[in-house]
């Protein structure tokens, strides 16, 4: 389950009886000979945390701070990428443009569904490039995943390609809401990144297509926070619920979730003037 997205009920719901659906479900999954040790709910802020979150808590759930998601606000004065760029301090707009600058001679295209059939080969290897290198991983892509996502949402799932000599060395995709963006899986040749500074331009690629769509906001998600606070995204605090059937087991969930949680140390960056 993630959040509110992860959540289809019917209108005025009551959010007292989501812990019986969650036990329903259990029990669904122990009738097909599948047992569920731990139930995890996640992402929740604001308001939804406080509608969600003292349900689950006077259920048993234990709520648990996560690392932040990196959002950020488009001011709806901003017409075009310029706008953004005047918006910058002095040094973070000189930075902005020598990241640009040393993409110069990368080709950028959206891809259509053919274009991503046609390169879903190499856009897993360059999937895999990146998740690969992330540490810690809960789950892996299938290798069809880009390709079907794109056939199901075909004009709010947004692929966009990064050429070079004719080469596919980089992908990025992003899903539109209307209140909304959400900037989501990427892929990129690991070795052309600190050159050509793919991982930075992205960025400001992300910020130019929610500028295009006039959407309020971006959702960077929650890895490389600093880099993305560096274009202009704020961490918003996420939190999630976590029970376990062991009831013993459950006790400690808080003590061993601090022990194995590792302390994330990073320094948010303010590169907008009315930061001051």
């Amino acid at each position: 389950n993630s959040g509110e997205l992860g959540l289809a009920c019917k209108p005025h719901f009551p959010e007292k009886l989501l812990p019986h659906c969650i036990h329903a479900a259990r029990t669904r999954f122990a009738e097909r000979g599948i047992k569920t040790g731990f139930v995890l709910v996640k992402d929740f802020y604001g308001p939804a945390r406080e509608r969600i979150g003292p349900v689950l808590q006077g259920a048993g759930y234990h709520e648990l701070s996560a690392q932040p998601a990196m959002w950020m606000d488009l001011d709806p004065a901003w017409r075009t990428f310029d706008d953004y760029l005047d918006a910058l301090h002095s040094k973070y707009r000189i930075r902005a443009k020598r990241a640009l600058k040393k993409s110069a001679d990368i080709l950028r295209t959206e891809l259509t569904l053919q274009d991503v059939l046609a390169q879903s080969d190499l856009m897993y290897r360059l999937y895999n490039e990146v998740a690969k290198g992330a540490g810690f991983n809960t789950f892996s892509l299938s290798p069809d995943y880009f390709a079907e996502l794109k056939r199901q949402l075909p004009d709010t799932f947004k692929v966009f390609g990064y050429w070079l000599d004719g080469e596919l060395v980089a992908f990025y995709t992003a899903l539109l809401d209307r209140d909304r963006m959400e900037a989501h899986f990427l892929g990129m040749r690991q070795d052309l990144n600190h050159d050509l500074q793919i991982y930075m331009n992205i960025l400001f690629d992300l910020v130019k297509i929610g500028i295009y769509h006039r959407v309020p906001s971006i959702n960077f998600a929650r890895t490389a926070l600093e880099i993305k606070s560096s274009v202009g995204a704020q961490p918003r605090p996420l939190y999630f619920y976590l029970w376990s059937a062991n009831p013993l087991l459950n006790l400690l969930v808080p003590r061993l979730y601090r022990t194995y949680n590792p302390d994330l140390q990073w320094l948010p960056r303010h590169p907008f003037k009315t930061d001051d």
